[in-house]
């Protein structure tokens, strides 16, 4: 893994190491993909101000109802997603989000 993050982005090498990477999961896939989608469930100010995520700057909060939740996890669903996965900021009630999870998760 060292070897693999000293390489040059723009090199030969790695471009030749992406296609053989490339070629392997596509035939140990047969060349297909799984589509994963997101809902964010809050945007909201976030106390732990990641350097890394926009949430330590927001100054407005906004919020998903259950029903919106459920209703865009359906539609992804219907839509092929294999995978759905719900989004908050790290101040988000814990016990809220396990909530709304179930609710997604059990809607027929």
């Amino acid at each position: 893994m060292i070897r693999l993050m000293e390489c040059d982005t723009l090199s030969d090498e790695t471009y030749a190491l992406m296609a053989a990477a490339g070629r392997t999961t596509r035939r140990a896939f047969s060349n297909r993909g799984e589509v994963h989608a997101q809902i964010g469930i809050n945007f909201a100010p976030c106390s732990k101000k990641c350097r890394f995520c926009v949430f330590g700057t927001v100054t407005k909060k906004t919020e998903f109802t259950l029903e919106e939740v459920v209703t865009k996890a359906k539609a992804f669903e219907t839509e092929g997603a294999n995978a759905i996965f719900l989004m908050t900021t790290a101040d988000y009630d814990f016990d809220k989000f396990l909530s709304i999870g179930r609710a997604a998760r059990e809607s027929p």
